[in-house]
């Protein structure tokens, strides 16, 4: 790996400063008519969210005993499709594997925009909202009050807190040198908004030493944290006493969970970005092959879990615990039970055909339904253990209202808006890892 990029004269850099570039800065009707669409509905989750706040908890569906709802689940969900993203990054950066270099930008921003509505998702749960601040660490404060530390709340506000200041400091320091190379194709404000980001970088030997060094550093750091940070997210259910959560499986399959949907998350943008900016060149097939590999080692993975996890409450002589299980495969539960099964468990193996796991289409379609069925195995694991619980009399049910929907949609429409707002102004591929790939290449021929 080389410790100085020379760009100069080199027609296949100039070609791929172009392709970026112009992603950049080329917009199209279809662009602004998408990002009005997504405002629109963020919009509308707005709302939804100040008529909640003014109306109270009662307009949701939540209720004794289910009083975790989608809110809960959907934060659950976009948690884990943070930590694969950087994960990611991060694992294939210290094992020096190259094929990482086209498409690791990209999921570090899914992390980055996941991370956002993970962190807003509780507060938009709180009775009170405006009181979110409590739950911080530790703070002086006029009542004397301090939050207390053995609170799983305070445990995410910790956890959340420091994994978005690390992942959000590691996107920034991958993007220096880029923001270098952009300041010397750009003019007017993008030349002088670039020349701040790149903080004074002149692609000096004794900066790309540090930069390796600093890299590195992040890199290490940010794999335990994700760990822990997952395993935080099963601990809050798992310390609870409540069936079908109290279960020392939680951290390890909460961790699993994080990389299969983040995979499957980096395809569909590797995909998207591969057809609608034509870096065919650079995010070639060979990349989405071995994510694909790579799902499907989680898939394998994920019904091994889920096997223990059966077993073990087939076993548990535990009326509560039966009752539990079968709600989920022959009751009320099962039909999502069993799409959840297919789509985890069944399709993904399909992966290790290789016609198939070359196959664009394909790719696409099991990347959506696999994170369709990450969100299905949130609500399996957190709702019908509240609504299936050691009282019997108080056994009940949950449905959304129209506003937990409206306010769940609108955060799948702020992750896209983001994203497409964020492209716009720094590059979704990393430009010198790109080029440090071409040179690589150059030397084995």
């Amino acid at each position: 790996m080389p410790e100085k990029i020379n760009t100069g004269g080199n027609a296949e850099y100039a070609k791929l400063d172009q392709a970026v570039i112009r992603s950049m800065t080329k917009t199209s009707r279809s662009y602004w008519i998408l990002v009005g669409l997504l405002a629109l509905i963020v919009g509308s989750a707005v709302m939804a969210f100040i008529y909640q706040a003014r109306t109270g908890l009662e307009v949701t569906g939540l209720n004794s005993p289910a009083f975790w709802g989608i809110y809960i689940l959907t934060f659950i969900f976009w948690l884990g499709l943070s930590h694969a993203g950087t994960l990611l990054s991060a694992v294939l950066y210290l094992t020096k594997s190259h094929w990482r270099k086209p498409i690791y930008r990209s999921a570090e921003i899914m992390t980055f925009f996941s991370l956002v509505n993970a962190g807003i998702l509780p507060i938009i749960h709180l009775g009170r909202p405006w009181y979110f601040y409590w739950v911080f660490p530790p703070y002086p404060n006029q009542r004397e009050l301090w939050p207390n530390l053995r609170s799983p709340l305070a445990w995410d506000s910790i956890a959340i807190n420091s994994y978005f200041i690390a992942s959000g400091l590691f996107l920034f320091l991958g993007l220096i040198p880029d923001m270098a190379t952009l300041r010397d194709h750009s003019k007017g404000w993008r030349r002088q908004f670039y020349q701040l980001c790149a903080l004074g970088w002149n692609n000096g030997t004794e900066q790309w030493r540090h930069f390796r060094s600093a890299y590195t550093l992040m890199a290490s750091f940010i794999i335990p944290l994700m760990v822990l940070v997952s395993s935080i997210v099963g601990w809050d259910f798992a310390i609870t006493m409540m069936h079908g959560l109290h279960s020392a499986i939680f951290a390890p399959l909460f961790v699993l969970g994080a990389l299969y949907s983040g995979v499957a998350a980096v395809i569909t943008l590797s995909i998207c970005l591969r057809k609608y900016f034509h870096f065919e060149a650079y995010i070639k097939i060979e990349h989405l092959e071995k994510l694909a590999l790579f799902l499907f080692v989680l898939c394998l993975v994920w019904i091994y879990i889920m096997v223990i996890e059966t077993f073990t409450f087939m076993h548990a002589e535990d009326g509560i615990e039966s009752a539990l299980m079968a709600s989920k495969m022959t009751g009320s539960f099962s039909g999502m039970y069993w799409f959840m099964v297919a789509v985890l468990g069944l399709f993904p193996l399909s992966l290790i055909i290789k016609k198939i796991r070359t196959s664009v289409r394909y790719l696409f379609v099991i990347s959506i339904v696999v994170n369709i069925g990450m969100w299905i195995e949130r609500y399996l694991i957190l709702v019908p253990s509240l609504v299936v619980n050691d009282a019997p009399f108080s056994w009940g049910s949950y449905f959304p209202s129209a506003v937990e929907i409206t306010i769940i949609i609108g955060t799948f429409a702020f992750f896209a808006l983001n994203f497409l707002l964020f492209i716009k102004l720094f590059p979704v591929v990393s430009m010198y890892e790109i080029k440090e790939l071409i040179s690589l290449r150059k030397e084995e021929v």
